[in-house]
């Protein structure tokens, strides 16, 4: 899993994916968000969303976290 806990986290993603890219083969990582608003900034550069917490707090971001990964 790739966690985004910010809109920020997100663009510092984007501007090094060139760096980020996958070995031929590997699992390709589901995307976290912590909130509504992160979540808008993986749409717009048009990342797919795995899940968003519940709530926009790091205990509820956890919590996702562990049950995206759980299923």
């Amino acid at each position: 899993a790739v966690l985004f806990t910010s809109s920020s986290t997100v663009r510092s993603f984007v501007e090094q994916s060139e760096a980020l890219k996958l070995d031929p083969g590997a699992t390709k990582p589901v995307l976290g968000s912590i909130g509504p608003l992160t979540t808008s900034t993986l749409e717009e550069y048009k990342l797919p969303v795995g899940f968003e917490a519940e709530k926009a707090n790091l205990l509820r971001f956890v919590q996702a976290t562990i049950q995206s990964l759980d299923e």
